[in-house]
């Protein structure tokens, strides 16, 4: 495994991990660059601390086996435990977020060993210097990361909390200055208002706007072409999206949508309640014909529609026992 390979791993294995799962708020916008379209924030110490997981410990240990066997076959784990770097109790909270499709920008915040780490980048760096250098930015280090086919990534810690990563270094720089203070994110009004819809309670939030939402279903597998110009026309009516999950006792679940304005919102809202009427009914007809779908019952009961300023908000939840009898019944 080549010298790139193996600290590039180190540092995007935290996210790996994340997805494989798959705290501040879904994003801070402090830190975010004023292009950001796109968010997504999982709060991973909120996820192993809350009562989901403690309620499910044999499950829980399971996964971070799991885990850990990945990043064994990786060769990530080692580099892990010589820096004293653990998982499950130092990394907090990952945040990637971008423009377009790709990511541009990671947040990973957490409890670090700044000095065991770069300790680590350099001893790979001096060993292979064009896959990683490490400059001065005044009291800060940036590393600089080459991939064999010449695409470059550049991160810092800002202190022991808070790691920033960019796929530019002007980038990085733009990242440092807001989150030192001297530069203030110009997030887009849109973006910046379903933002507001997150919260540092939930597990999981992503948060995008409609033009990237856009984006990213370009290119998607779909049935055939009219479901294409029919989502094609939604999304045009749309300022932005959010949607987040939350492991408490049970699975709450949040739906947020960025109105024109407060009075919008109330609309929309209003026009929900019908909606929720009509939904609550179908899924107590559904479970009366098929039984196996008497979880929806509940899971319908207690979707709320409420606004919050511009933002149109639909809540809900379903425990856990609900959510596997449906898994169990789905087609394989």
């Amino acid at each position: 495994m080549t010298a790139f390979r193996r600290f590039g791993q180190f540092l995007m294995a935290l996210t790996v991990i994340t997805a494989l799962a798959t705290g501040a708020r879904a994003s801070d916008p402090k830190y975010l660059p004023g292009n950001t379209e796109w968010a997504l924030t999982i709060n991973i110490k909120q996820l192993l601390e809350s009562p989901l997981a403690t309620a499910n410990k044999e499950t829980l240990a399971t996964f971070k086996t799991h885990i850990m066997d990945k990043l064994k076959d990786e060769g990530v784990a080692q580099i892990l435990k010589d820096v004293g770097f653990d998982i499950f109790k130092d990394l907090h909270s990952v945040t990637i977020a971008g423009s377009g499709k790709e990511p541009e920008f990671a947040l990973l915040q957490g409890s670090f060993d700044v000095d065991k780490l770069l300790a680590a980048a350099e001893g790979i760096g001096k060993k292979n210097a064009d896959a990683l250098k490490i400059t001065k930015a005044g009291k800060l280090r940036i590393l600089e990361i080459t991939s064999p086919d010449a695409k470059r990534a550049f991160a810092c810690f800002m202190d022991k909390k808070t790691l920033l990563a960019c796929t530019t270094r002007d980038g990085l720089d733009a990242a440092i200055a807001r989150a030192d203070g001297s530069k203030q994110s110009a997030l887009k009004k849109e973006f910046k208002a379903i933002l507001e819809t997150t919260n540092d309670k939930q597990s999981i939030s992503v948060v995008a706007t409609g033009s990237a939402i856009g984006k990213l279903a370009q290119g998607a597998p779909l049935p055939n072409a009219d479901l294409g110009k029919k989502l094609d026309q939604g999304l045009q009516g749309i300022e932005a999206l959010s949607f987040s999950l939350t492991a408490a006792k049970d699975i709450q679940f949040q739906l947020g949508v960025s109105a024109k304005d407060a009075a919008k919102a109330k609309e929309l809202a209003d026009g929900s309640n019908i909606g929720l009427f009509f939904i609550r009914s179908l899924a107590e007809q559904q479970a009366k014909k098929d039984e196996k779908l008497a979880p929806l019952v509940d899971i319908a009961k207690s979707l709320r529609v409420t606004t919050q300023g511009s933002n149109f908000l639909l809540r809900g939840e379903a425990t856990v026992e609900a959510i596997n009898q449906l898994l169990k019944n789905v087609p394989r």
